[in-house]
């Protein structure tokens, strides 16, 4: 049956109410960029006498207690019936998932000496979203060029790489450029015991991605006075001493090189690895914290489930909310915060994911020129 609550999860398309969903589920990622919806609906509804078809390319808006939790557009219809009702999925991602789809027709295409915000900004501008940097991006790009019929993602991400910056959705459907929450636990999720609100956990460690030794090989461009060997053998290490196994890997650079950035991206390859390696699920009632915020991703929460080897300030990175005639849950996906990091790993071991658990972390160091 709809739900028929004036409050909680709402569902606007094309900017009038939508009241015939049976069940809500919005997801919200670091890794993805857009954030994605899914209702279940019915055809009609109490005080909707004619039939609502949504089509696909509708334009939608999900809020919680009348605040924004995503905008976009419908990019599915699956209408299903089987003699005793007759339901309909809706599908679809926030407004950036356009920028994930469709390729950047900027022309000539080539910029120099720009801030990375100011790139991306001409290049989602014509899909109707503004770019905004929350915090330092870093120096001007020297120089960039976009690839023959590369997605924009694509080249956002190239952008980004290397810069310790995120590009997430707004819930107003435009791109900000973040960096990765590093203080500030949320909220706390315990899994039994006093405190308990946590329903469900799971955690998943998997070592298949973590190798003994990095070793980032690139070349660049000659100039005057850098030529040579120098210009197009650059080579850096990293490793990461708790892969106490031969496993090494081998990874050519993305852009031209120097030895500053090789190094740079070994290390970066080491650190995100190795704590990307474990990951955890905590499902809890309701969409927000203690405090009465929503439960966001790029936030720190204090962890309590040692059983799971889940313990300390984790990194959320993905929450899907849920609401439906069971009532309204967030599943909580949490990493290390150096998963988004520059920085070095704390706490490196291979079967606990644990914040507070001291470790060697990895180190960088260059490789002959």
């Amino acid at each position: 049956m709809p739900n028929p609550n004036a409050m909680g999860f709402q569902l606007l398309v094309n900017g009038q109410m939508y009241g015939g969903w049976v069940s809500i589920e919005v997801t919200r990622s670091i890794d993805a960029m857009a954030p994605s919806f899914e209702v279940e609906s019915t055809e009609r509804w109490p005080g909707q006498p004619a039939n609502w078809p949504v089509q696909t390319g509708d334009a939608v808006k999900v809020t919680v207690d009348g605040e924004s939790l995503m905008t976009g557009w419908v990019d599915e219809v699956e209408p299903e019936e089987d003699g005793a009702q007759h339901t309909i999925r809706i599908r679809g991602r926030g407004k950036t998932g356009d920028l994930v789809d469709c390729s950047a027709m900027n022309r000539p295409g080539r910029w120099s000496n720009r801030k990375i915000e100011q790139i991306i900004s001409e290049l989602t501008a014509p899909f109707g979203i503004s770019t905004t940097a929350i915090g330092d991006t870093g120096a001007p790009v020297k120089a960039f060029a976009l690839q023959q019929g590369e997605a924009v993602k694509d080249a956002i991400d190239r952008l980004i790489q290397m810069r310790g910056v995120l590009p997430i959705e707004s819930p107003d459907g435009n791109l900000q450029l973040i960096t990765p929450a590093t203080t500030g636990a949320i909220g706390v999720l315990t899994l039994g015991g006093a405190g308990a609100n946590v329903t469900h956990a799971s955690a998943k460690h998997d070592a298949k991605e973590r190798f003994s030794t990095y070793v980032v090989k690139g070349n660049r461009q000659g100039r005057d006075g850098d030529h040579g060997k120098g210009a197009n053998q650059v080579t850096a290490l990293a490793v990461d001493p708790l892969v106490t196994r031969y496993r090494p890997l081998v990874i050519i650079a993305e852009e031209q090189a120097d030895a500053g950035g090789t190094a740079s991206r070994a290390k970066f390859a080491a650190t995100v690895r190795a704590a990307r390696s474990q990951t955890g699920k905590l499902t809890t009632p309701g969409a927000r914290n203690a405090g009465g915020a929503l439960w966001a991703p790029n936030a720190l929460v204090t962890v309590n489930a040692p059983d799971m080897g889940l313990q300390g300030d984790l990194m959320i990175n993905e929450v899907r909310y849920r609401d439906s005639e069971e009532g309204t849950l967030s599943e909580i996906s949490v990493v290390r915060p150096e998963a988004y990091s520059l920085g070095e790993v704390k706490g490196v071991g291979l079967s606990r994911l644990d914040s507070r658990h001291a470790g060697l972390g990895v180190k960088a160091r260059k490789g002959r020129r």
